[in-house]
């Protein structure tokens, strides 16, 4: 086994796993800062609200019993006795003055509405800021840390060609160095492009597999259909011939 070689590999791996590990911790906060802009967001959606709850029984009631409370209250000279016009009132005027307070607390309760929504809103907006600004510093950072090391560590990558500097390659071609299947970069490099394709061929091999069984399934689902088709006409053949044939019979007796 060459040895050097080996080592070197196993070294340009760790420098892989690294940057790997660091590349992934950022795409990681990155979803959380885009989870926290998507918080506020949907804050704001909290404000568009509908009061046809309230706005539709408000007009009913309010439209429906509005001549009746008015001649309620007009009738107010007019009644022989307090308890009868206050009768009156609780059966005509009620509805009405309930009808009239629905639509009044609309834009009284959608105030309070969108000042609480605000309230929240500037609460989670400035919250939620804070941690985006400390997650993104916390990326550059790790960004900068990452630049240095690989500055660093860049002579134990450079004898990869660059196409090869990832850790599927590396990681294939410590293993045929170590089961003695290659001796050189070169060597090790020529396996892993055989390997490549021996995968791309099994793949295409599998995809094509694949739409065989979809085109034989959908065959078989066309000839099943035929058979169906075919053992109605003949169905419907057989009974047709039968009506001739009494019919024939029938001409015949007659």
């Amino acid at each position: 086994m060459n040895q050097q070689l080996y080592d070197q590999l196993i070294d340009a791996g760790k420098v892989l796993i690294k940057r790997d590990e660091e590349i992934e911790r950022c795409a990681k906060l990155r979803t959380q800062i885009a989870t926290l802009k998507l918080a506020i967001r949907d804050v704001l959606e909290k404000k568009k609200i509908t009061y046809k709850g309230r706005l539709i029984p408000g007009l009913i009631m309010t439209i429906l019993w509005f001549l009746p409370a008015m001649v309620c209250l007009l009738g107010i000279g007019t009644s022989e006795s307090f308890g009868e016009w206050l009768s009156v009132f609780m059966f005509f005027g009620l509805p009405f003055v309930i009808g009239l307070l629905l639509l009044v607390s609309i834009p009284i309760s959608k105030y309070v509405h969108v000042q609480k929504v605000e309230k929240e809103y500037l609460e989670i907006k400035e919250r939620n800021e804070e941690a985006i600004s400390l997650l993104e510093s916390e990326i550059l950072k790790i960004q900068e840390d990452l630049k240095e090391y690989l500055r660093q560590n860049q002579h134990k990558l450079s004898f990869i060609p660059e196409d090869y500097q990832d850790i599927q390659a590396v990681s294939f071609m410590i293993r045929v160095v170590h089961n003695l299947r290659a001796d050189s970069l070169k060597e090790a490099l020529n396996l892993y492009d055989l390997e490549l394709k021996h995968q791309q061929t099994l793949a295409v091999s599998e995809q094509q597999r694949a739409q065989n069984e979809n085109l034989m399934a959908a065959i078989k689902m066309v000839n099943a259909r035929q058979e169906q088709i075919n053992d109605k006409q003949s169905k419907t053949n057989a009974m047709l011939t039968g009506m001739i044939v009494a019919d024939i019979i029938e001409d015949l007796f007659d």
